[in-house]
């Protein structure tokens, strides 16, 4: 017996396969009156939850999670997220009403954002012809986006840099373009269309060969105040993130805010705080031992 890890909540890790309700509910204790309100769609099939971490460490963001027509129409922002099956769920909004719902918060100039999954939903359609995600071939978009996804056997999967492209406005952002954003691509299908938000730079590995490749590529869409990407982890660049903050603000009437939250660091700390349980709750000399052998 090694020793006993005890049961402490939530500790501020990463949740990669569910929404952290207990942190959630800790930051709406803490501070109440918090005037940005971010709602993220609640899909079924809801991927890379931690996308959004960083917007609970900003302290005038409330972050939420939901499917009510009256969080999304009074957002300030709304994003739609990854999706493990993106065909479905957007039949689920669809059938359920809140696909209309987004379009009116759209249509009331709230900003709308999506993320992989979420982006490939706000095109104009989405085809599976290989069946990848369901027995449809052919699925409607939302409609917000000029922009059209084929869903392909092959996934892409690569770490990302990103600039904003020079013949492209992100008008609903502010952000000094020359900044490098860091993320990364995790996603079946090619989208095409009125593509060009952003230039990226992909960084795959030939592990065979111990080798890194590059590659240039055109990424995201955006029209009026509807936009998105595939890139995920966009949030966690800090500049990036209060300067869609501070538009939000802006747009609200609210002064904005200088101060960048460095959400690196509250990652570091959580994992600090992990790392101190185990070494006080199990006999690290014998695991240490172990290792060598």
């Amino acid at each position: 017996m090694l020793g006993v890890i005890p049961y402490l909540g939530d500790m501020g890790l990463h949740e990669e396969d569910g929404i952290p309700l207990d942190r959630i509910e800790q930051f709406k204790r803490f501070n109440p009156f918090k005037p940005i309100k971010v709602v993220v769609v609640r899909l079924r099939y809801i991927s890379n939850f931690t996308d959004f971490d960083p917007f609970l460490y900003e302290q005038d963001v409330e972050l939420n999670y939901s499917l009510r027509d009256g969080d999304l129409e009074n957002a300030d922002l709304v994003i739609i997220p990854g999706s493990k099956n993106t065909v479905q769920d957007l039949l689920f909004l669809r059938e359920s009403g809140i696909e209309a719902s987004i379009k009116r918060a759209a249509a009331k100039g709230i900003p709308v954002i999506g993320i992989c999954g979420g982006y490939q939903m706000l095109g104009r359609g989405i085809s599976d012809p290989h069946g990848i995600e369901s027995g449809q071939r052919e699925v409607a978009g939302l409609g917000l986006l000029d922009i059209e996804t084929i869903l392909e056997t092959t996934k892409v999967t690569a770490q990302v840099e990103a600039v904003r492209s020079a013949e492209c406005g992100v008008r609903s952002v502010q952000w000094n373009g020359t900044e490098l954003l860091k993320g990364y691509e995790i996603h079946m299908g090619k989208t095409t269309g009125d593509i060009g938000l952003f230039t990226l730079r992909r960084i795959s590995s030939d592990s065979a060969l111990r080798t890194l490749h590059s590659e240039f590529v055109l990424d995201g869409s955006q029209k009026g105040t509807v936009w998105g990407t595939y890139i995920h982890g966009i949030f966690d660049n800090d500049s990036f993130r209060r300067g869609l903050i501070n538009t939000l603000r802006a747009s609200r009437g609210l002064a904005t805010i200088d101060e960048v939250t460095c959400f690196a660091k509250e990652r570091d700390r959580a994992l600090d705080r992990w790392s101190m349980v185990l070494q006080e709750n199990l006999d690290m000399g014998f695991i240490a031992r172990l290792a060598k052998g």
